[in-house]
C-alpha cells in the first residue's frame, strides 16, 4: 500500500503499525523424483504515523523433509509449508 493508504488505515483502525507482505514464491520444484514445495514471503511492519517500515523479514521455507528427499516418499502439501513460513515470521516479529 502507499504511504497515504497506510496513514489512513492507521487512523481508521487506531493502531500504531500494520503488517504488510507478499508471497514472492509459492511453487513445487522437482528434486529427482520428489516434488518439494517452496514458499518465500517478504513481510514489513509499517508505522502508521510516518508510513516508514520499522521491521522487515524475508523467509523461505521448503516442505520436504529427510524422508521425502532421500527415500522418495511424498512431500507435504504447499499449504502446510506456507503455514510453517508464516509461523516462523510471526515468531521473529514477537520474539
Amino acid at each position: 500500500p502507499s504511504t497515504g493508504q497506510v496513514l489512513a488505515l492507521g487512523k481508521s483502525l487506531g493502531v500504531q503499525a500494520v503488517v504488510v507482505g507478499s508471497i514472492n514464491q509459492a511453487e513445487t520444484i522437482r528434486s529427482g523424483t520428489v516434488s518439494i514445495p517452496v514458499v518465500t514471503m517478504v513481510v514489513h511492519l509499517v508505522e502508521t504515523e510516518t508510513g516508514s517500515a520499522v521491521w522487515a523479514v524475508t523467509h523461505t521455507e521448503k516442505g520436504a523433509g529427510f524422508s521425502a528427499q532421500f527415500l522418495g516418499t511424498g512431500a507435504e502439501p504447499i499449504s502446510e509449508t506456507m503455514r510453517r513460513c508464516v509461523r516462523h515470521i510471526v515468531k521473529k516479529l514477537v520474539g
